[in-house]
């Protein structure tokens, strides 16, 4: 039987996250997370395989989030993560939120962005970098923010929410809706 959670059978057979997220994670853990599958797939937002444990969530065509397991563990590299191998990941692509922010009023959404910005990364060549420039600071959600990279900021997956709880996924839920109507301009 072929090993699921390797590269070149995800390649052959780019499978449902569904099917490899038992191989990682277990308890609560998986049940969130098949949840909040379940949540993306009636929402019309499936996710579709992406590369090596990474799956991409569209909705009328651009992604609007992307969920990883465990490939490396430079994906997992927050505080609160003790076993990146057991761990998912969901990045919200929240490239409208300048459409919307105002409308983010609830104090824990907002930390919920400004707390979960992955930073810039170390090979990044950015001229409007905050890690080449230490004094350039964006604030985002009311939290005046460093260490990002400019070029990247929201626009793609720089939102990593690692392990999210029911509280995280619910702030999720909500940024996601807020991201789909900026989108579409109803907001």
């Amino acid at each position: 039987m072929s090993d699921i959670t390797t590269l070149a059978v995800q390649k052959a057979t780019k499978p449902k996250i569904e099917d490899v997220m038992p191989h990682y994670l277990d308890g609560d853990t998986l049940k969130s997370a098949l949840d909040f599958i379940a949540y993306l797939r009636e929402s019309k937002t499936n996710p579709s395989w992406a590369v090596h444990n990474k799956w991409s969530a569209s909705n009328k065509g651009k992604v609007l989030c992307q969920i990883r397991l465990p490939a490396h563990q430079g994906h997992f590299q927050r505080p609160n993560v003790s076993d990146w191998k057991r761990s998912w990941c969901v990045s919200p692509y929240l490239s409208n939120l300048a459409k919307y922010e105002h409308l983010i009023t609830d104090d824990y959404d907002k930390r919920l962005v400004a707390e979960n910005l992955y930073g810039c990364v170390p090979h990044c060549r950015g001229i409007k970098c905050s890690t080449h420039n230490p004094e350039i600071k964006r604030t985002v959600c009311g939290t005046e923010i460093s260490r990002y990279c400019h070029a990247g900021m929201l626009g793609n997956n720089t939102l990593w929410i690692v392990n999210p709880d029911q509280a995280e996924i619910a702030s999720i839920k909500k940024l996601m809706k807020l991201e789909k109507q900026a989108r579409a301009d109803k907001i």
